[in-house]
């Protein structure tokens, strides 16, 4: 019987280099109707995109340091993000149904589907949310 895992030296390399791969990364939300699979591209979850009256995606710019996470590994995560409905803009409304984090070349590298579609067609509706990447010793034998 074989058992693999990552040492945990190795989970604070992989969070540190992905810090540093997320410079600049990009949040965006997509809404209702869509429900992501590894496989998809990144054109299909831009053709998802919210459009809702003052969306705009944004970016993010300092993950956290690497820490540890509870249950084992490292974590790193987003400062507090917040996308608001803009009444000023129009009044095109969204159910939001989750986000994802784009790098700066373009590269789709963690998704969220929320547990529940979050409206946003009205002012002070919107989205607030921290983004976390867990780096774990993840066990596994055979």
């Amino acid at each position: 019987m074989s058992t693999i895992f990552f040492p945990l030296e190795g989970c604070l390399k992989s969070a540190t280099e992905r810090r540093t791969i997320l410079a600049s990364s990009v949040m965006k939300l997509f809404q209702e109707g869509f429900t992501p699979v590894p496989a998809d591209p990144v054109a299909t979850y831009d053709a998802n995109e919210a459009d809702y009256s003052g969306y705009v995606a944004q970016t993010i710019t300092n993950w956290s340091l690497p820490m540890f996470a509870p249950g084992g590994g490292y974590m790193i995560s987003t400062p507090l993000l917040q996308f608001m409905f803009d009444s000023g803009s129009g009044s095109v409304a969204n159910n939001i149904a989750g986000a994802w984090v784009e790098d700066a070349a373009g590269a789709a590298r963690q998704t969220v589907i929320f547990t529940d579609l979050i409206p946003v067609g009205a002012d002070e509706q919107g989205v607030q949310f921290y983004m976390v990447a867990l780096f774990t010793p993840s066990l596994v034998s055979d």
